[in-house]
């Protein structure tokens, strides 16, 4: 086929204008239908057809699904926001809920991890030397601020949630603290029900260990992985008030983790606004308060 033979579109097979095919790893895509992807899917390239007609398909029903959202709490001030149905258990990452866009609806039980980011840029300064030739003064440095968000969607895996509308100079102490401790927040939230997803997992691997464990009392015989993955969950590191873990999953005692450097994020204590009582272990803050069953959030905070 020539560089200008007529395209169609593989999803809507309308024909594709000029300058207006947008190539899959098997076919041709229109920018009418690329449009409707969501807005975090970065590999469309590398989609086949049948990748896109499904995500497609996913993003139409998200539409129904976006409709019954409803907003209980919203987490960051200036870019990007999280929007959160505690009710439902999931949340949304955009700049404006009510902006009429297909937002994204996505369950916390795909949220696998999460951690702070800045993004550092340097401009260089210039100043004229005896000759009158430009020469390097100095540097100038600016700031900007994320939340990055891993998930197990099938769609994209990653969320970069920005804190700041714009670059913060290297002099604005006042304003890169402000982000810090929106994106310390942030991570402290989310990390409640990282942990809850992770604690799942491992309530799901223990049935199936059990269940190995009495099929092998029934029948006599030895099985490895029942016993295998109980010695994991008994090797398992727990938190204590003088731990913490990181967002990569390691545990550590410094100012910053020993596995990816990453610094310890500012602790986040709470107590019950309803009875006052106070969890003994701030790593390890229940959903809801077991005295009164209040559910705890950001009003519990102090």
């Amino acid at each position: 086929m020539g560089l200008f033979d007529k395209k169609y579109c593989d999803i809507c097979k309308n024909k594709i204008g000029l300058l207006g095919n947008r190539k899959l790893e098997d076919g041709n895509l229109c920018k009418e239908c690329a449009n409707k992807l969501s807005p975090w899917c970065d590999d469309r390239r590398h989609s086949t057809v049948q990748q896109i007609a499904a995500q497609l398909d996913y993003r139409e029903k998200n539409k129904e699904v976006l409709k019954a959202f409803r907003c209980t709490k919203t987490l960051g001030k200036n870019a990007h926001k999280i929007y959160i149905d505690e009710e439902k258990g999931q949340f949304v990452v955009a700049r404006n809920m009510n902006d009429g866009q297909n937002h994204d609806v996505i369950p916390f039980s795909q949220l696998t991890s999460c951690n702070m980011d800045r993004e550092q840029h340097r401009k260089t300064i210039y100043k004229k030397n005896e000759k009158g030739e430009n020469e390097v003064a100095g540097y100038e440095f600016e700031y900007d601020y994320f939340v990055m968000l891993y998930l197990s969607n099938p769609y994209f895996d990653d969320i970069r949630v920005q804190l700041n509308n714009f670059r913060l100079s290297d002099d604005n102490w006042a304003g890169r603290r402000e982000m810090e401790e929106a994106g310390n927040q942030i991570v402290n939230y989310l990390n409640r029900f990282i942990r809850g997803n992770q604690m799942g997992m491992d309530q799901n691997i223990h049935r199936f260990s059990q269940m190995n464990a009495n099929q092998n009392t029934n029948t006599g015989m030895y099985v490895g992985m029942g016993m295998g993955a109980a010695a994991t969950r008994q090797a398992a590191p727990q938190n204590t008030p003088e731990t913490w873990t990181c967002s990569c999953g390691s545990v550590n005692k410094g100012k910053f983790c020993m596995e990816c450097g990453s610094k310890k994020p500012e602790m986040v204590s709470f107590r019950c606004d309803k009875c006052g009582w106070q969890p003994p272990n701030p790593n390890n803050v229940p959903r809801f308060c077991p005295e009164c069953g209040d559910r705890f959030d950001q009003n519990d905070m102090f």
